[in-house]
């Protein structure tokens, strides 16, 4: 008789002991979650607030005019968009694209023939500056003279460094 009271005693002793463990597992989960969830709700105020910045003025670049050698073409062009390129990397800057720039010449005048209208392009392009470069042969060299047209259309600054005149 002893043996089975014996053996009835261990028996509910791992019963226990099995119970304690699941509960404890419970336990562990209950307390991480609760962890968890306590971590989260005092770092969702913390997060800085981004400082209100005011937006960058856009700059369109008309082409490089050049009234020279119609061979040249190409070599203006590229010269052009290295000009854009140039200002493009000035994080100040921000430059209208080729792309929306040619649109808006486009529209503003189909036929491509007359001079760009400068007050035209401020609303078409959403610009509040326009950079009208032409190369120029002076002293029997070649330069980039720039004018920077302000919102109104009037010209801000004349120079032959373009990155002066911005």
């Amino acid at each position: 008789m002893s043996s089975i009271i014996t053996h009835e005693r261990w028996g509910s002793r791992i019963g226990l002991i099995l119970a304690m463990r699941e509960r404890r597992a419970e336990g562990y989960g209950l307390l991480a979650l609760t962890v968890g969830l306590g971590g989260w709700w005092l770092q969702r105020d913390a997060t800085p607030a981004l400082a209100a910045s005011a937006p960058l003025e856009r700059l369109l670049v008309l082409p490089l005019e050049h009234e020279g050698d119609p061979d040249l073409a190409p070599q203006v062009t590229a010269l052009g968009d290295h000009l854009r390129d140039a200002l493009t990397m000035d994080p100040g800057i921000a430059v209208v694209d080729t792309e929306r720039t040619m649109q808006a010449l486009r529209q503003l005048d189909p036929a491509g023939a007359a001079q760009p209208n400068i007050s035209g392009l401020h609303s078409v392009a959403a610009a509040q500056r326009i950079l009208q470069p032409a190369l120029v042969l002076r002293d029997g060299r070649w330069q980039v003279q720039a004018q920077l047209h302000g919102p109104g259309g009037e010209v801000l600054g004349e120079q032959t460094d373009g990155r002066r005149a911005i």
